[in-house]
């Protein structure tokens, strides 16, 4: 266990695997990489952003029809583009490894230097200009992005953001469903799985899928609430937050 220069978080980070090819696979063109112009041909109307969480299972790997979006340098089935939206300086020697060789499209924060080839600029601006400057992890920038870029389906696999550390519960987990609505509004349609920890109120997935309305679930509402609450603080004290990627709530801690 080491204390991760991204988060503080004392935790592993799954393994880092260098991209391999696959038949679904888009091919990219870097169109501009300092403005964070990059063309996928043919174009796709789809985009999948894949988180780390158990969800992940249900991507569309398989059909091309998706582009796939990768987040930093978590191994994954296939990816079109990558995001690395951390300083390059907190990055270890196997993360910038990784980024030298990495053979799609990769967003950093950073101007692109001569060493990461496939670099692109994150084009902050842009996403910023659409109306809402409300960004606490990568997948907010993921979601802006394809917003930006005029995706028409936009689904979210492994995002199990209330499922995770504090900060992914309280923050980032806020963060992903305001995107959430402001694509939805915008027109655009979005996909999470059915048991999955987005769009649920509250979070608890596959225990109940439903979600539980306030008011009109009263006592349902309530009781799980307040079960999710008290799971949150013992989990907090017990120091249980150090995994990436949650499986969702303990079904015996709700009714």
């Amino acid at each position: 266990m080491i204390t991760c220069l991204r988060c503080g978080i004392d935790h592993e980070h799954p393994a880092i695997q260098r991209p391999r090819p696959h038949a679904a696979d888009a091919d990219m063109n870097i169109v501009d990489a300092r403005a964070g112009k990059v063309r996928a041909v043919p174009r796709r109307s789809k985009v999948a952003i894949i988180g780390a969480g158990r969800t992940r299972n249900q991507a569309p790997w398989e059909d091309p029809a998706w582009e796939i979006w990768g987040i930093n340098e978590i191994a994954q089935k296939r990816a079109d583009r990558w995001f690395e939206l951390h300083p390059l300086s907190v990055q270890t020697d196997a993360e910038m490894d990784w980024l030298r060789d990495c053979p799609k499209p990769v967003y950093l924060i950073d101007t692109p230097p001569p060493e990461i080839p496939m670099g692109v600029r994150f084009p902050l601006e842009k996403v910023i200009g659409l109306g809402l400057d409300f960004f606490a992890c990568t997948f907010a920038y993921q979601i802006a992005l394809a917003v930006l870029e005029g995706f028409e389906t936009i689904g979210l696999y492994g995002v199990d953001l209330p499922w995770g550390t504090p900060r992914e519960r309280l923050y980032e987990s806020a963060s992903v469903h305001a995107w959430v609505g402001f694509a939805l509004g915008c027109g655009r349609r979005v996909i999470v799985p059915a048991d999955g920890a987005l769009l649920q109120h509250p979070p608890l997935g596959r225990i109940h899928p439903r979600p539980r309305r306030y008011g009109f679930d009263y006592h349902e509402e309530k009781d799980a609430v307040a079960a999710q609450v008290s799971d949150f603080f013992d989990l907090y004290k017990r120091g249980a937050f150090g995994a990436v990627g949650g499986d969702g709530p303990d079904p015996a801690r709700i009714n």
